[in-house]
């Protein structure tokens, strides 16, 4: 979904405010159109906040599913366990982002970079990627500060929360497009920034 604003001649934002974070209630979700071939250098990454552990959740998936994957595994005490995958391979050496932290996290065709710190792991893509699902049969609550797609040339989309009247949506920064909820219900909504 986009929207445009316009006013006095002068191109406004087609959002009233950025917020914190949208956050799915399990129903809702984003899909963004991408074109990544056999091989290609692929990323995603953002801040998040991963909120508890109720079971295993993805939080974000490719189409093929498996390619490029998110998922809630599991919690040890105070934090939680995340598995990436990419290629088809499944991450050995699992994010862990402390509970109700806000961390920032990369994972690539090359590696995970976890809160600044990089770890080597080649996981080439092994079938063509058309699409990356955001918020994915999410029925745990997990909050994105922002969200990103990488290829070899840079940032293919660069999102960030926003609201219009009470609705939240993710803004691309590279393309100017709104991104709204493709499932049912509605976005929970932090507060302005």
């Amino acid at each position: 979904m986009m929207r445009r604003r316009y006013m006095g001649g002068v191109k406004k934002l087609p959002y009233d405010a950025e917020v914190e974070y949208l956050e799915s209630t399990g129903t809702q979700y984003i899909t963004l159109p991408v074109s990544f071939a056999v091989g290609d250098y692929a990323a995603v990454g953002g801040e998040l906040n991963p909120g508890e552990y109720t079971g295993r959740k993805r939080i974000v998936e490719s189409n093929p599913r498996s390619e490029i994957d998110i998922m809630k595994y599991g919690s040890l005490s105070s934090v939680i366990v995340f598995n990436t995958g990419m290629g088809r391979v499944n991450e050995t050496q699992y994010m862990k982002p402390p509970l109700n932290v806000v961390s920032s996290w990369e994972v690539s065709t090359t590696g995970v970079t976890f809160n600044g710190t990089f770890s080597e792991l080649s996981r080439p893509l092994t079938r063509a990627v058309t699409t990356i699902t955001i918020f994915c049969n999410n029925g745990s609550p997990t909050q994105f500060m922002s969200f990103y797609v990488k290829n070899a040339n840079g940032k293919v989309f660069d999102l960030i929360p926003v609201r219009v009247g009470n609705i939240g949506y993710m803004y691309d920064k590279v393309s100017g497009a709104l991104y709204g909820n493709e499932g049912t219900g509605a976005f929970i909504v932090g507060p302005d920034k």
